[in-house]
């Protein structure tokens, strides 16, 4: 999906922005060397996280947390964090976006959600950075409602909208569903399997392409607004995907998640 986002960082990293335009906490003198548009360490979880939207885990304190906000310049912005964590059988993946608006109508596995609020994550197992959509791509639409609309990539580059992962996702609304009263947003925790991915026994080193996006829909029913870590044009293009490195603990201070569901 078509997609545009501006970087909100903290004051100190406002350089890095410049220089790179990716939304990460990663150093200015490390994200010059990287071929990536944006890096990301991800953090070994000892304890499996619980998919239940709330956040409370201890391992989500190490988690490096990157940060994008849509491009309407109106009280309705929506800004999104989101962290990555890993253990031996999951990648878990946490979103916390600010939204006024809450939409979803759709309950169905499978189903297109015109129209409806949720997260994408966008994964190049291989990390061959290709223009293309191929096997080794993945990519797990999950809406407010929890259902998923998952696919993979073809051998000639189509999307495969019958392939079925096995990821578990929980979404905490703060506000109400469908209505004209103001919300405040939601969390959406993801579990989504390494076995999903044709990987077997992973370990720190591991390295994946990764794109994380918020689609919304607010007052007016034709406008969709994207939003993503590596400010795509096009959600489906690994070779525009950032860079995530498995490791059993950051190296560089991660951003700390407030101990609230929704953090604005």
């Amino acid at each position: 999906m078509p997609g545009k986002s501006v970087v909100v960082l903290s004051t100190v990293f406002l350089a890095l922005a410049c220089v790179s335009g990716c939304r990460t906490s990663e150093p200015v003198e490390r994200m010059a060397v990287a071929p990536w548009p944006c890096v990301m360490e991800v953090a070994y979880t000892p304890n499996a996280i619980r998919v239940d939207g709330v956040m409370d885990e201890a391992s989500w304190q190490d988690a490096q947390a990157v940060f994008f906000m849509d491009d309407i310049d109106s009280p309705n912005r929506n800004t999104a964090r989101a962290w990555v964590l890993w253990d031996k059988t999951n990648l878990y993946v946490a979103f916390s976006v600010k939204d006024s608006y809450l939409r979803a109508t759709h309950t169905e596995h499978d189903t297109a959600f015109p129209g409806d609020d949720g997260v994408e994550i966008l994964i190049d197992t291989r990390l061959d950075r290709s223009n293309k959509w191929l096997p080794d791509d993945y990519c797990w639409h999950v809406n407010l409602n929890g259902a998923i609309l998952d696919d993979r990539g073809t051998s000639d580059g189509k999307i495969d909208h019958s392939w079925n992962g096995n990821a578990l996702s929980k979404t905490v609304i703060d506000g109400t569903l469908n209505d004209d009263e103001p919300d405040k947003g939601y969390v959406t925790e993801i579990a989504i399997p390494w076995s999903d991915l044709g990987l077997g026994e992973v370990d720190a080193g591991i390295e994946i392409g990764l794109d994380l996006c918020v689609n919304d829909f607010d007052e007016n029913p034709e406008i969709y607004q994207y939003s993503d870590w590596c400010n795509l044009k096009v959600f489906h293009q690994p070779s525009g995907f950032g860079l995530a490195r498995m490791v059993r603990q950051i190296e560089i201070p991660a951003r700390k998640p407030s101990n609230e569901r929704v953090i604005w």
